[in-house]
């Protein structure tokens, strides 16, 4: 950054870059979401291969609907400034308290099931040592987070290559379905002439699958979050939804049939890990699937933590977390917004009782059987705050039995899987997929609320994309049936925890936002943590951006690409 200019986040990704950005949706969920979406349709495969393509229009329906947001508000964070110019900072903060703690326990669980992934083939048929895997993780997350605060430029082509891969390994695995369907053997293509002859689930068991499918589509409002580093957003943003969710939503159905070429669905339903058991009926490399897992997870933990930095650095600009998070280093990036996004995870490594307990786990497992129970896994660790209210909802769960080792091995199937399959198939649900979607979709249901109050509030406001009503009324009534159809339907006990939970920010915004109390000691942190990093305030956006998107007459040099 050089003399004279001003601070401002830097708009340098383009179309190309942005469509492999929106990529982020293909992560570790079509790799564990296939066996929830088939066992909540009561094993009927054509409802279960229906909702597979009913999750593929309803996100097409929401992203469109939620791009409208990027392209009015073309700046970053822009759900987080949406949400808080059309419903009110008191809803906003809701929002920020939510994102405040699932991203973190998101982040350390995807973290350690990337180190678990990555040392396993090195490990084939014994568990691997759980220190080495804490250290990997740590520094995996470490230069995840030092190549965000390396700029723009450097996280987008890391992304673009990485992208390229999964999509290879997910179209080896769809290419490959397509011959064994075509090639297959009468019993399996019975399996599709007789799609609809199974029984049919109720609402609710739907409304569980939906949840199920909606987790594999998550990520596609990445470019809405960074939308104020995207050149010519009212354009890229639209276009990148419909290209980048239409290919994803192919790939996902032909990933779905091979699955279903190759195995039973009561294969895929008894299989805490779909892929493994598919690859081992077809080409014994599980070795494969353990790579195509790992730069999933890696290409999705990059991407969280680049976006995610921009709603921190959102709600510093608006004043409801501290200054420091919207400061920017001299290659326009909020460093110190990528640290509070890295940073929790971090301490879920470094945590004394989580590395003690973690020994503990792998002395009695030295000694027992692989079939143990492993109701709280050692990527959430009790000791770390942040996790806590996930652990809370993981505890309303009903809990199994005391583990007898004896009952253990009389009750195992046998021939058993290779041990390093039983070890990650545990981790398969690491990210409790229901407690996700059913926040995320809270969360979304209030844009679409926002959305419309907008339409009518202010009706001149300049929208270059401006999505039809139909959408937006289609996504708020799938919101409404997605949160509030388990609740009425069969009601748990997780339901209730999630919305304490989300209650419980109300103790956190009358003292620190409302009546800004400690706003003096941290005034005094921010001066010293801008010394010792060499940031600086970013420049007020307003005074750069149009309501159309668009730069003004004398914008910042560093809003475009430098010579």
């Amino acid at each position: 950054m050089k003399m004279g200019e001003s601070t401002q986040l830097q708009r340098v990704i383009r179309y190309f870059h942005g469509n492999f950005l929106f990529s982020i949706i293909m992560g570790a969920g079509i790799f564990v979401a296939p066996k929830g979406v088939l066992k909540y349709s009561s094993l009927n495969v054509g409802v279960s291969l229906s909702i597979w393509a009913a999750c593929a229009i309803v996100s097409m329906m929401a992203a469109l609907s939620h791009a409208e947001l990027g392209t009015t508000f073309p700046r970053s964070g822009a759900q987080y400034y949406f949400l808080k110019r059309s419903l009110g900072p008191f809803i906003v903060f809701f929002y920020l308290w939510i994102n405040l703690f699932s991203t973190p326990a998101g982040t350390a669980a995807r973290g350690f099931l990337l180190a678990g992934y990555i040392m396993q083939p090195f490990y084939p048929e014994c568990f691997f040592p759980e220190m080495p895997k804490n250290c990997l993780a740590l520094a995996i997350l470490w230069c995840l987070g030092i190549l965000n605060d390396r700029g723009v430029k450097e996280v987008t082509w890391f992304q673009t290559v990485s992208t390229v891969v999964k999509m290879t390994v997910l179209c080896f695995i769809s290419l490959t379905g397509i011959v064994l369907f075509v090639r297959g053997r009468k019993e399996n293509l019975a399996r599709f002439e007789k799609a609809f002859d199974a029984e049919v689930s109720d609402a609710s068991q739907i409304a569980e699958a939906f949840l199920q499918g909606l987790y594999a589509y998550y990520g596609w409002g990445v470019l809405v979050k960074i939308a104020g580093e995207l050149k010519n957003p009212s354009e890229n943003i639209p276009k990148c939804v419909v290209t980048a969710l239409t290919r994803v939503a192919l790939i996902y159905l032909l990933v779905n049939i091979s699955h279903l070429a190759v195995l039973m669905p009561k294969e895929i339903t008894s299989s805490d890990f779909v892929a493994v058991t598919w690859m081992g009926g077809v080409i014994p490399l599980q070795w494969a699937i353990s790579f195509a897992v790992s730069s999933s997870i890696l290409s999705s933990l990059n991407c969280t933590v680049f976006s995610t930095s921009r709603i921190w650095y959102m709600a510093s600009q608006e004043s409801q977390l501290t200054l420091i998070l919207s400061t920017l280093n001299i290659q326009s990036c909020p460093v110190v917004a990528v640290i509070q996004t890295v940073y929790p995870p971090l301490s879920s490594t470094l945590n004394p009782l989580s590395l003690h307990t973690s020994k503990q786990r792998s002395k009695k497992k030295s000694l027992a059987s692989s079939a143990a129970p492993d109701f709280f896994p050692d990527y959430l660790p009790a000791s770390h705050g942040a996790l806590a209210p996930f652990r809370l909802c993981l505890c309303s769960q009903p809990q199994p039995s005391p583990w007898n080792p004896t009952e253990a091995r009389a009750s195992a199937p046998s021939p058993r899987p290779p041990r390093w399959v039983s070890r990650q198939a545990s981790r398969a649900d690491l990210i409790p997929i229901n407690y996700v979607g059913f926040t995320d979709w809270i969360q979304l249901g209030l844009m679409m609320m926002g959305l419309f109050k907008l339409r009518f509030q202010d009706p001149h406001l300049s929208r270059p994309y401006k999505v039809r009503l139909p959408f937006e009324f289609g996504t708020m009534a799938k919101s409404l049936f997605l949160v509030l159809t388990p609740i009425i339907k069969s009601p748990k006990m997780h339901h209730f925890c999630v919305l304490l939970f989300i209650l419980s920010g109300l103790l956190f915004y009358l003292p620190f936002v409302h009546f800004n109390l400690g706003s003096t000691c941290f005034n005094k942190i921010t001066c010293f943590l801008q010394l010792l990093l060499k940031v600086s305030p970013a420049d007020d956006v307003d005074e750069y951006i149009s309501t159309e998107g668009n730069l003004q007459k004398n914008p910042p040099t560093t809003a475009t690409k430098k010579e």
